[in-house]
Order: structure tokens, then sequence, then C-alpha cells
């Protein structure tokens, strides 16, 4: 039987790959704005980065002292660098100080970092492999959870991967003179600024540079060494400096500062406290145990309003089987541009894991987000050799997930019947 011609339209706008990101983009900014002003309150960890974030506004000088004692049911966040609570402060100018106002921000740059991940892709492989791993991570819970909320991550997550774009780009035309090279390095100190998770970064840089490409500087030249030393240290430090702007503004001073970095280390290399929906580095892959992140009904209600982070398990599971099978294909693989591409995607992946399994203090879910985009795009680059008709069955399964869970991810109001129905066998610890 002969396709009508109105399907025939249709698959033809859906291999357009500009439509397809477009759609992926519609889908992401309803997904994200549905209900964002609940709980019209602090939340989870809104408590201490909203909580900063507004405190930075009123120029509390207290936001910066580790032994500042705050109002009760808050903290003052000083144990990451404050450029993404800034930015919540610029988006609280904006919008006000209310719940819009300081998740405003993660909405628009879980954006970009969508955007960045399909350039990165893009980059490296086709523009199929770019769509599809856009929209995996677009149809991903935890990301989604994380895109809602007054957290650090997703600001660090878009300048983290603007950096591995404007990197791949470099690499391939390695020139000093030419921006990529120096967008980069604004964005490693840009993203450092956010987190200190950045520093995943230099070991992934150093394992591409040196051990996966080892004739790169040989080829290029010494002074080569010297630029990147210049540009991916010393410019990102000179970013990280400039972000605490505010801090000597406030009147505190250098030795303050590194009192400060040493406070901010002790934290999380002593951190022994211990937590119900703490977890384990290998649970992450299995997506099996989420933070319960908002408690949004009680007993004597008949529906359930409820936050948790829960990742997307077709992406998960389909994206570490992915990293498995694609890595037995290296062997065989005779494309060494197509192979090169493939050993950073899988390095980063890794390097945003792996170092945590080595971690001395509690860990979340959470902190597994820096690593889900390279896995969608591992899961992209095996599903685009796969035939139409599973590729469909794939991303559909992807969007089932997706859609059955966002009343878990977002906290939109559903009923106990069906909230114990679907959710009731997913861990929720000592709820």
């Amino acid at each position: 039987m002969s396709e009508s011609p109105f399907w025939k339209k249709i698959n033809e706008y859906l291999s357009n790959p500009k439509i397809v990101l477009g759609l992926i983009f519609g889908l992401a900014i309803i997904a994200r704005l549905i209900c964002l002003g609940y709980p019209d309150r602090f939340y989870f960890d809104e408590v201490y980065h909203g909580f900063t974030a507004k405190e930075y506004l009123h120029g509390n000088v207290s936001t910066y002292d580790p032994w500042a004692k705050p109002p009760p049911g808050l903290a003052y966040e000083w144990t990451h660098p404050p450029l993404a609570k800034l930015i919540m402060s610029v988006f609280m100018m904006i919008l006000g100080e209310n719940a819009w106002g300081w998740r405003m921000g993660s909405v628009v740059f879980s954006l970009i970092c969508i955007y960045f991940l399909y350039l990165f892709l893009k980059e490296n492989f086709s523009k199929s492999v770019a769509v599809l791993g856009a929209f995996f991570l677009a149809v991903d819970g935890s990301f989604l959870a994380q895109s809602r909320i007054a957290m650090n991550d997703v600001y660090f997550m878009a300048f983290m991967l603007i950096f591995f774009w404007s990197y791949q780009r470099w690499k391939k035309q390695p020139d000093l003179k030419k921006w990529p090279f120096w967008v980069g390095g604004l964005a490693l100190g840009l993203a450092a600024s956010c987190k200190w998770t950045a520093l995943y970064i230099y070991l992934i840089l150093a394992v591409d540079l040196l051990i996966l490409n080892p004739l790169f500087f040989k080829k290029n030249g010494i002074q080569w060494m010297f630029w990147c030393f210049v540009g991916w240290i010393i410019l990102p430090l000179m970013v990280y400096l400039l972000s605490y702007a505010q801090f000597f503004y406030f009147g505190w001073d250098w030795d303050r500062l590194v009192e400060l970095q040493k406070q901010m280390w002790w934290y999380h290399s002593r951190l022994k406290a211990t937590h119900p929906f703490q977890s384990q580095p290998w649970q992450w892959v299995l997506n099996v145990k989420p933070v319960w992140m908002y408690l949004g009904s009680d007993a004597a209600s008949w529906e359930k309003k409820d936050i948790y982070n829960l990742g997307n398990s077709v992406v998960y599971w389909g994206g570490f089987l992915s990293l498995i099978v694609l890595t037995f294909r290296k062997a065989a693989h005779q494309d060494s541009k197509s192979l090169n591409h493939l050993n950073l995607l899988s390095l980063c992946y890794l390097g945003f894991w792996v170092p945590w399994t080595f971690s001395p203090r509690i860990m979340f879910s959470y902190h597994y987000l820096p690593a889900v985009p390279f896995l969608c795009g591992l899961l992209a680059v095996w599903v685009d050799g796969w035939s139409s008709r599973y590729k469909k069955a794939i991303l559909i399964a992807a969007f089932i997930w997706f859609f059955i869970f966002y009343p878990f991810n977002t906290g939109v109001s559903v009923s106990k019947t069906f909230s114990d129905s679907i959710y009731g066998n997913i861990p929720r610890s000592s709820q």
C-alpha cells in the first residue's frame, strides 16, 4: 500500500534536521515552563543556592562567610564558586524575587545545553546523530528536574558543553589566532566558576592530547604547550577570580578568598554526612536511586505532587550499552577520523563519571548529570546506524518514558492511585 500524501509530507518535514531540532526545543521549553512556579518557595537545595542568590541581590556580605549564621531552614551557599548564583540573581532582577525568577536561569541554560550538545555532535559526526543526541538529552528526566530548580548543575553543564564544542573546532584546525581556542578557555573558566567539577575537564584533556593523540604537540610545536597553558589555565583562572568581584566589592580581602577556597575544599573532601537518598556511581548507570526533592502531598490528600530526580532508563541503559557495543566495534573501525571523535565522546562520558567512584564525600544521582549529554551522544551514534524501524522504536520508547514520568520529575498533580500504580516501585528510601 502506497503512503498517503499527508504522511509523505510529514516524513519530508521530519527529515529536515532544522525542523526536528525546532520541535525538540519546543518540547523542551514547554516541559520546563509547565508549573515552573511550583512550589512557590525554596525546595531541596534551593534553600542554599536560590536563597544565596537572593541575598546577593540584597548585598548581604554574610553570603561569602562560612561561619555566618543564616535564618532558620536556610543556609548560605559558599561551598561552590558564585557564578551560577550570580546569574540567578540577574534573572531575579528581571523577573522578580519569586520562583520563576530564581528558576528561569536553569531553564534558559538547559536549552543552551541541548543546543551545544547538538553543535558538538554535529562537529564530530553528522546532523542526524546531533539531532538524536539533542532529543535524548531533552527527554531525560534527571536533566529535566535540574532544569527546573535553582541549582548550579545546568549552568556548569552549559559552559562545559560550550568548551568541548569549541575545543573540537580548534583541534581540527589548531590556530591561536582563531576564536575557538580563546572561547574554549573562557568557557572553561566560566564552568569552573560554577562548579569545581570543571577539574575533570583537565583530566579529559590530558588523556585526549597526551595519550590518545600523542603526536599532537610534537606536530604543532612546543610553543603550543605554552599557549595551551595560557588559554586553558591562566585565562580560566582569571575568569574564576573575576567571578568573585562581588566578594571583593563586599569588602573581603585576598587572604579571606584563600581561606574560603580552603573551606570549600575541606567541605567537599571531608564531608562524612549521610543521607537517605545518597547513592553510588554504579547506581547512577542503572538509574535505580533517584533523589526525592520535594514532598507535595500528605496522607489525607487524593493527589500527589512530589518531585523526584529520576533519569530516563531508555537513555541510561541504552547509552551505557552503546558504550560497550561501540567500544568493541572500535577495533575493526577503519576511519581514524571518526574513531578519534568517538574516543573523545567516550572519554568525556567516562571523565565525568569514573572520578566520582573515588570521591570520599556522599553523592547523589544528579552528580551523574555532566556525563549524561555524552551518554546521549553515544546512544545517538549507535542508534543512527539502525534501520528506520528500530530507530523509531527506541525514540518512541524514550519519549513514552519521558511522558509517563513527567509528573514524577516536575510535581505536576496526579492521583494517588495513578502514582502508586505507576511510580510505586521506584526506590524512595525512607519515604
